[in-house]
């Protein structure tokens, strides 16, 4: 399967709007930099990622939503990772899509 990377803001773009248009059941989304404000209950872009949890595996970047205080404004269903759970999803993943 393939690891999908969304690093803007859906603020700034539709990015992760075509990412999750895009995306195919079993894949996994992870969300780093700015892209983990898709992760938020109050996004503009929240009602999809709803959606996408059903077929896919959605992960946000723990330390970039720390630099952000963004940690208690999750989406319930997102998961958080780390650095050494980005390298695991990198490594388990045939293919890494980088959605920029």
């Amino acid at each position: 399967m393939i690891l999908h990377t969304v690093n803007q803001s859906p603020l700034q773009n539709q990015t992760l709007r075509s990412c999750l248009r895009l995306i195919k059941p079993g894949s996994t989304l992870l969300l780093i930099e700015n892209g983990v404000y898709g992760a938020l209950a109050e996004s503009t872009a929240s009602a999809e990622v709803l959606t996408a949890l059903d077929k896919v595996s959605i992960y946000a970047l723990e330390p970039d939503l720390k630099a952000r205080s963004l940690l208690n404004k999750l989406l319930p269903g997102i998961q958080l990772a780390g650095y050494d759970t980005f390298v695991d999803l990198v490594e388990g993943h045939s293919t890494v899509q980088n959605w920029i």
